[in-house]
């Protein structure tokens, strides 16, 4: 395999992302069968998942927020996510009811080769962590988690 030149190599499924995740020495667990690669970020232990959709174009990148969210605050997160992605630039910010847990969800399409290039992952996984890390800090505030962000 040719090493991948940022920005304009390209991926075309779950493994050469893998392969790209190793070449740049990213800790990443993946899970081939279910297309689903977990890089733990420094958002409170929380992991981003990166989902390689196999039935529709699109990768998603996902990255939690809080888990267990107490059944009494569930409404007062939803609504602050809601407001969130009234006010964000990028909006992606969704709360699991069942779950109990919030997330930001950010969605690549995949081009009409079915690929996506090194730049384009690498610019939605800044995106992604940087309203993660907003959405994290309001919501851990309002279920009473101690917000611990550092810088990635």
């Amino acid at each position: 395999m040719v090493p991948f030149t940022p920005p304009y190599a390209a991926m075309w499924n779950i493994q050469d992302l893998c392969e790209y995740l190793r070449e740049e020495e990213v800790v990443h667990r993946a899970d081939l069968l279910a297309s689903v690669v977990e890089i733990p970020t420094q958002l409170d232990g929380h992991a981003m998942l990166i989902r390689w959709e196999w039935h529709r174009p699109l990768v998603q990148i996902i990255q939690v927020l809080a888990v267990d969210i107490q059944a009494d605050r569930l409404a007062l997160v939803d609504q602050a996510l809601a407001r969130l992605n009234h006010a964000a630039p990028i909006t992606g910010y969704a709360l699991d009811v069942e779950r109990r847990y919030a997330y930001f969800r950010l969605t690549i399409e995949r081009d009409d080769r079915h690929c996506i290039t090194v730049g384009q992952l690498n610019r939605a996984l800044r995106s992604a962590l940087a309203a993660a890390r907003t959405g994290h800090a309001v919501v851990a505030n309002l279920v009473g988690e101690v917000a611990v962000v550092r810088a990635a």
